[in-house]
């Protein structure tokens, strides 16, 4: 279950946010997307953190929105990928948009991002899944 979602989208949108990135969108996070809209699951615990929330289109929440997410790390995470979630520590959870990466889900460390002036490589990203619903579908519950 996905509590505190986005306001409902439509394929129009789904289009207009494919051309603002130059990609077009693997179906599971598309579906997911016209389904949710992003927000808060109620597993949020993976193998490396645990999930804060998904990024929202539209959101009127500034740090939870996916066009400040896009623009905030287009140039700190390498090309053909874009953040689609972020964790409790800062972090984000990136998806593959191209190549052999496209619909793989990566967990992107803050702690170790290349300088400023170096180009995005993977040197601080760790792969946590092989498509988005896997990875949604492995979150567990968080044990108090």
């Amino acid at each position: 279950m996905i509590t505190n979602t986005g306001t409902k989208i439509n394929e129009e949108t789904i289009k207009v946010i494919e051309s603002f990135i130059q990609a077009k969108l693997p179906d599971e996070y598309r579906d997911f997307l016209l389904k949710y809209n992003g927000g808060i699951p109620d597993k949020i615990i993976f193998n490396i953190s645990a999930l804060a929330f998904f990024h929202k289109v539209n959101s009127s929440d500034y740090y939870s929105d996916f066009v400040v997410a896009y623009h905030t790390y287009i140039v700190r995470i390498p090309k053909g990928f874009i953040v689609v979630a972020s964790d409790v520590g800062g972090n984000n959870i990136l998806l593959g948009l191209e190549g052999k990466d496209r619909g793989k889900i990566y967990f992107w460390d803050h702690e170790e991002e290349v300088e400023d002036d170096e180009e995005a490589d993977f040197r601080n990203m760790t792969l946590i899944s092989n498509s988005f619903n896997q990875f949604v579908d492995s979150l567990e519950e968080e044990i108090d």
